[in-house]
């Protein structure tokens, strides 16, 4: 309905602007039966994908489908038709959430790193997407920490960062990092992630849970700990 009203209004060029839009509008909404409904129609009409709908239809597929080869597909041809086109950092971040969802972490790693790659100068702390990015690379990281070691989720969390797909707040994702091993009772591991943590971010990630953990366990970290945080300190 809410097409045949705006199309009720307008001919011609118009009228296909508007679908175009309303596309976009529904892949990015994961509005998934009334996208695919108006891509089958424009497709009867003749119309030739744009960068701007390959890329919506690739997030659709990857963040609300989970179809996972469909995704990749629209990614090839966005890079394929549109080699100059940066403007997917969204897309390439949830077909990477969606691969480690699967266990695909290095297929994840290579994916962002070759968006690097081609379009490093997209990435920056003033790109008008940096709050949806930040919010996307914070589950990426949740998906990672469930699916993956903390070491590969610590591999993760340094891709993110210094490549400026996320811009926020370091200790944030550090958080993710080490929160599942706190659940899990793996105290001393926890130790070693944030020792890590703190010499590659200057961060102090899940401090205090992490200290009650050691006072209440006795353990011989706990004098490290307090020789890093006087260090931290100053």
């Amino acid at each position: 309905p809410q097409l045949k009203e705006l199309l009720s209004n307008y001919y011609g060029e118009n009228a296909h602007h508007i679908a175009i839009s309303l596309l976009i509008k529904h892949c990015n909404a994961g509005d998934v039966e009334e996208a695919l409904a108006l891509k089958e129609s424009l497709e009867k009409q003749g119309y030739t994908y744009r960068q701007g709908v390959i890329s919506g239809l690739a997030y659709m597929a990857a963040r609300y489908q989970k179809d996972l080869p469909t995704a990749l597909s629209y990614l090839d041809q966005l890079r394929d038709w549109y080699p100059s086109y940066s403007d997917y950092e969204s897309v390439v971040l949830a077909i990477a959430d969606l691969q480690c969802h699967q266990g695909k972490l290095r297929d994840a790693e290579a994916l962002l790193n070759r968006y690097v790659s081609d379009h490093a100068s997209s990435l920056t702390e003033e790109s008008r997407y940096s709050r949806k990015m930040n919010l996307m690379s914070l589950k990426l990281m949740k998906t990672v920490a469930l699916n993956c070691s903390p070491e590969e989720a610590h591999r993760m969390m340094d891709l993110l960062v210094f490549s400026k797909f996320y811009t926020g707040d370091a200790e944030k994702l550090g958080n993710i990092v080490i929160a599942p091993l706190l659940e899990s009772g793996d105290v001393d591991h926890a130790v070693g992630v944030f020792e890590q943590l703190f010499q590659s971010h200057n961060i102090t990630p899940m401090l205090e849970p992490l200290l009650h953990a050691l006072i209440t366990q006795g353990s011989h970290k706990l004098d490290n700990m307090f020789s890093l945080l006087l260090y931290v300190e100053g």
